[in-house]
């Protein structure tokens, strides 16, 4: 899951494969269904429009059928976003989603800052009310002292006002969570930040 959080998907790829032959062989079918729900994580990371309807529902099922928590883990949002990348509508994966964002609104649970930004990303929207809610999901993740939802968060913030020509802005934003972030070169959204040469 760590490695799911950094967005490494060749150490999941690996991982996953023990996970599920473990599980298999040892009959723990929650296991199984989780490995195969990071199976399908890294998947969708490399070529979401490439998986086969039947598969994806097939693992959507598994999980509906283990009732999966799914403020347990962000990979049901992760996924929720790639497929949409992809110009995929899941209806199923959009319900379990939905069912986690609807948690951003208890500010203690732990990943609060990241269901917000999601439901910002999913709101398809560019304005003003959706940069504030994003500036609230950053700074809240600053409170808890959530370095990786901050990244995320302070990329897609950075990313909505140079969209508006705000640059100045989008450096203010973005500079002190990197200057803060530890090393973070396997960090998928650290190498998106640095990308975006806002910050030296």
């Amino acid at each position: 899951m760590v490695h799911a959080l950094n967005g490494d998907e060749e150490i999941v790829a690996q991982a996953v494969v023990t996970l599920v032959h473990t599980a298999s062989k040892h009959g723990l079918g929650f296991w199984k269904t989780y490995g195969d729900l990071f199976g399908l994580w890294v998947a969708a990371r490399k070529t979401a429009e490439a998986i086969a309807s039947d598969h994806l529902d097939s693992v959507i099922t598994a999980v509906n059928e283990i009732h999966f928590d799914g403020g347990y883990s962000t990979l049901l949002t992760d996924l929720l976003l790639d497929f949409r990348q992809a110009g995929r509508d899941v209806p199923t994966l959009a319900a379990l989603a939905n069912e986690m964002m609807a948690k951003a609104e208890e500010d203690v649970h732990w990943a609060v800052p990241e269901f917000r930004r999601v439901g910002v990303i999913v709101a398809s929207t560019r304005d003003s009310l959706s940069q504030k809610q994003l500036a609230e999901a950053l700074a809240l993740a600053h409170r808890q002292g959530a370095c990786a939802w901050e990244l995320k968060i302070a990329v897609d913030l950075a990313g909505a006002l140079l969209e508006d020509n705000r640059r100045s802005e989008a450096t203010s934003v973005l500079g002190p969570v990197l200057a803060s972030f530890p090393d973070g070169r396997r960090s998928t959204h650290w190498r998106i930040a640095q990308a975006m040469e806002l910050v030296g």
